[in-house]
């Protein structure tokens, strides 16, 4: 379901093309839904009433099911999130999808159709996607340690959708295979969005080694920074694009090579 705005009270959001969308439902189905942040510089937070959905998949990725907190999902410009909904009202039922923390504001709803079927109870959790072939573990103490600033430089001067590479050299070479750990430092203060090109990551736990239970290729970064893993297992040269939230202007590129 992509969005083409962060649904500020001031702004047009459009889902599917059209604005606040009815999605018909039965009562009793298991939907399905993929939401896309079709945005290039806006978050986006969804909240849906009444409804409490299992997170399947984040940024193409199957993770472990899980129910999002708050009926909450967010996602980063770019990014990607599928669910699995449990359609458990009855005919004639509405509920919205809200966009916005603050201010939310309704961009579609779920209508409910006239059925000769009682609402189902919640099911059970659902079984995980089938997996990609990506490692189970990330050797964390032979990981190679890199670092990188994710702030722009001159963004101001830069065309607009444009992203400048940061240098001539790659912040860091890996064998095939190799491990991966990397900081991302935000000195700016202000929130950027970091995009890793040929690699999912593990969003990596601040106060020990482990790491959230799902894959990403997208990430805001604040400004107490992150860490992310990954394993270095797609030869070639790769950029980790870098771009302030909220600007569609400037942005910058870091790259590293995998041989």
């Amino acid at each position: 379901m992509p969005d083409a705005a962060q649904s500020h009270p001031r702004e047009l959001a459009l889902v599917n093309g059209a604005v606040r969308p009815d999605i018909p439902v039965q009562p009793g189905e298991r939907l399905r839904l993929r939401l896309i942040n079709a945005t290039g510089a806006r978050g986006l937070s969804l909240r849906l009433e009444g409804h409490a959905p299992w997170v399947m998949a984040i940024d193409g990725q199957p993770a472990e099911p899980f129910l999002a907190r708050e009926n909450r999902v967010g996602l980063a410009p770019g990014g990607r999130v599928d669910l699995f909904l449990d359609a458990t009202a009855s005919a004639g039922a509405i509920a919205s999808f809200l966009s916005g923390l603050r201010d939310e504001a309704p961009i579609a709803r779920l209508v409910y159709q006239a059925s000769g079927h009682a609402p189902a109870t919640r099911r059970s959790q659902p079984l995980p996607l089938p997996s990609n072939p990506l490692p189970a573990r990330i050797d964390l103490k032979n990981a190679l340690r890199a670092d990188m600033a994710v702030a722009e430089t001159g963004a101001g001067n830069a065309m607009a959708g444009s992203i400048t590479p940061r240098s001539a050299t790659p912040i860091f070479t890996a064998s095939r295979g190799r491990p991966v750990s990397l900081a991302l430092r935000n000195p700016s203060g202000r929130p950027h969005v970091v995009h890793l090109h040929g690699h999912h990551f593990r969003l990596l736990d601040r106060l020990d080694d482990g790491w959230k239970p799902y894959w990403l290729d997208t990430l805001v970064v604040g400004e107490l920074g992150e860490r992310i893993a990954f394993v270095a297992d797609n030869p070639g040269k790769w950029l980790i694009e870098c771009r302030m939230l909220d600007r569609t202007d400037g942005g910058t590129a870091a790259w590293f090579v995998v041989s």
